[in-house]
């Protein structure tokens, strides 16, 4: 649907995210992409990217019994 309606997939490693007036840019190697709100969706990946953040993640299912 997402790509139907003219969205692009684009599979890249994102090195760091910075904010300018709380607005997010996700810095590639390469390239640099400005958005109004992002949704970080990448599990157990997501750690060395959220770290950065200084941000506290919550897990809706506990881990261990």
């Amino acid at each position: 649907y997402f790509i139907e309606k003219g969205g692009k997939f684009i599979k890249l490693n994102i090195k760091d995210i910075k904010f300018d007036n709380e607005k997010p840019t996700l810095q590639t190697e390469t390239q640099k992409f400005n958005f109004d709100k992002v949704v970080i969706a990448c599990g157990a990946f997501s750690k060395k990217l959220t770290d950065k953040l200084d941000e506290k993640t919550i897990c809706p299912w506990p881990l261990h019994n």
